[in-house]
């Protein structure tokens, strides 16, 4: 110990200046680190909840301007591929003239569209929500094809088929609808709603009125939205009114990913910088390292020496700066990034604290064992000269 504060002193009287950029190294990779592990919190949080809240947008239809079938196909063929594979519900509604009298008027299309095929959402095709009373749910390929069948709605009692139901029944397990008949494959447990059948059976005048609700497979994009969005303008003028999103910015996205990976890189440079500083230091101590060694010093005992050197500059500036850091979260970050200071804890600190200290030992032991190997043999060599 008594050598390693003889080192210190050396250093504080002939390299001030290589000292004092060796602790603004450590003071500000400590900043640097605690700052880019809550800015990757706050984002992983920001975008969790961008998910949940925007994996469903509802979409208003103009009463004045339906939508037919035809101009909904018409639609759907003009979304990119993307688009429509980020979709895993289609939803839309019009009134049935067959159920105008009724109280639940609506036909509801329920469906999927990817690579030009028609299917069957998976929630209902699996009976995941427990659609179903009895029965089957209509398949994919009964979807694509076009078949003529159909799932009607239950009474809630459970006994037979609902009123509007009743109105289009054609036969034991049949419908009427559309001029034409339909197969009963299901009875669902809905039992305010109208037949659920294949998109492609409806006529191409048939006119959609009532809603339009979209759900994905994730959060929508900006991209996604705007695609949905233009072609509807394009070819939908007027029927759809689309809800105003706060949807990520894929640019501000974009700047987040590029800032944490700035000031991980910074950190990194920060520790090689502070390496590369004190082996500078190592190479002016030429003399000493030659004193040492012929007073017996070990290879060891030296290592040992210029580690702890380090060690006692790095250690207090690291939490030093950390302290700070805590100062500017409560006072600045808070502010800015709203879940930043939720991901911290005396864990994270203390994960934070010892992970620096690794690296900066790694670096700093393959450094010095690399000069005091190369400081031996170029004695070797003088000595035999």
């Amino acid at each position: 110990m008594k050598q390693v504060l003889k080192s210190m002193k050396s250093m504080m009287q002939h390299e001030k200046l290589i000292l004092l950029v060796m602790c603004i190294c450590v003071f500000i990779t400590s900043i640097v680190l605690n700052f880019a592990y809550g800015l990757y919190q706050n984002y992983n949080r920001e975008k969790a909840e961008a998910s949940i809240e925007l994996q469903e947008i509802d979409i208003e239809i103009n009463p004045a301007s339906p939508i037919s079938k035809a101009k909904l196909t018409e639609y759907l063929n003009a979304l990119s591929e993307d688009t429509l594979i980020s979709i895993s519900l289609w939803f839309i509604a019009g009134e049935l003239p067959e159920f105008k009298d009724t109280k639940y008027p609506w036909l509801d299309s329920r469906f999927v569209y990817q690579n030009g095929e028609f299917r069957i959402p998976d929630e209902f095709r699996e009976n995941k929500t427990k659609f179903l009373r009895s029965g089957r749910m209509i398949t994919n390929e009964e979807e694509g094809a076009g078949d003529y069948v159909a799932v009607v709605a239950g009474n809630p009692d459970g006994n037979g088929w609902n009123p509007p139901t009743e109105l289009i029944r054609a036969g034991e397990n049949e419908i009427k609808l559309f001029g034409q008949t339909y197969s009963v494959v299901g009875v669902s447990e809905r039992g305010g709603f109208s037949p659920i059948v294949p998109f492609r059976t409806i006529p191409d005048d048939f006119q959609y009125n009532d809603v339009m609700t979209i759900e994905f497979e994730n959060a929508v994009t900006r991209r996604v939205y705007d695609d949905l969005k233009n072609n509807a303008d394009t070819i939908l003028p007027g029927s759809l009114s689309f809800p105003k999103l706060n949807l990520p910015d894929e640019d501000a996205i974009s700047i987040y990913n590029n800032i944490i990976w700035i000031s991980f890189l910074i950190s990194v440079l920060s520790i090689l910088n502070f390496a590369m500083l004190y082996h500078f230091v190592l190479q002016s101590r030429g003399r000493n390292l030659a004193i040492l060694r012929i007073c017996g010093c070990t290879k060891w005992r030296t290592f040992c020496t210029y580690l702890s050197e380090c060690l006692i500059v790095t250690i207090p500036l690291f939490l030093a700066g950390t302290t700070v850091f805590r100062w500017l979260l409560n006072r600045v970050f808070d502010d800015i990034f709203p879940y930043m200071s939720e991901s911290y804890s005396e864990k994270v600190y203390i994960i934070i604290f010892v992970g620096y200290l690794l690296l900066t030992v790694i670096l700093l032991s393959i450094m010095i064992l690399r000069y005091l190997k190369q400081s031996i043999l170029q004695g070797w060599k003088e000595g035999k000269q």
